[in-house]
């Protein structure tokens, strides 16, 4: 291990990564491709002020996990 302050030598680790565990992936793809199969191609006709825009918001009190969306 090093950092900053330094280096340690240690004896061997083992990693083990269980299935079924809470382990983030990208919109739940455990492939982690970032693919959508399902998702839409927006045309001009469906994005307009009254159809589309922020549909609601939360107060956080922490900090936030997300990604952006653009």
């Amino acid at each position: 291990m090093t950092n900053s302050k330094g280096s340690l030598v240690s004896s061997a680790a083992t990693l083990t990564v269980l299935p079924g565990t809470d382990a983030p992936t990208y919109h739940y793809d455990n492939m982690r491709s970032g693919e959508n199969l399902a998702e839409k191609i927006l045309t001009k006709s469906q994005v307009n002020s009254t159809t589309f825009g922020l549909v609601g918001s939360f107060a956080v009190d922490g900090a936030v996990d997300g990604q952006p969306l653009y």
